[in-house]
């Protein structure tokens, strides 16, 4: 009965453990596993305490006229530099702030989720532009879990002008 008993134990497990390895063998191939930055907070970093303004800026540049959902995830790098995405969800871009007073427009990475977006890394091809689909999913969990989350609402985009 004992030996029935284990035998039955040890056949679930098997199961359970052929499917776990199975689920995280296509979740990730070796080429996605990542070591992922250390985060930061951008509201208590001086270079880039200007992130409100700077995305207000941008989206006026971009002639955007209602509100908007943006999440900036900062990353520390080894190195000790800095930098952060910024997840523009309605405008379907990420951008990459170096911080300071640098316009969002010259950002060295405008990403368009539309375009720039591709399946997997074969169809990178060798780009050194293109993202994949999974990059961008946990970009933006990454964010939704660590980042500061703020909405530009239709007001600040569209400031009243003084009258004379």
């Amino acid at each position: 009965m004992h030996t029935r008993k284990y035998f039955l134990r040890f056949c679930l497990f098997s199961v359970l453990f052929q499917a776990n390895i199975s689920s995280a063998l296509t979740q990730d191939t070796p080429s996605e596993i990542t070591v992922y930055p250390e985060v930061f907070n951008v509201t208590t970093d001086k270079n880039f305490s200007s992130y409100r303004q700077s995305v207000i800026d941008f989206l006026q540049s971009q002639h955007v006229h209602k509100t908007n959902n943006i999440c900036i995830l900062g990353e520390k790098y080894t190195d000790g530099t800095k930098s952060a995405w910024i997840i523009w969800n309605e405008g379907k871009k990420l951008i990459l702030w170096d911080g300071g007073d640098e316009p969002l427009s010259i950002s060295r990475r405008i990403l368009n989720l539309n375009k720039d977006v591709v399946s997997d890394e074969k169809d990178i091809n060798g780009s050194n532009y293109l993202v994949t689909r999974s990059w961008v999913r946990k970009l933006k969990t990454r964010c939704d879990k660590h980042g500061i989350k703020i909405t530009i609402s239709k007001s600040e985009l569209n400031p009243i002008k003084n009258k004379k």
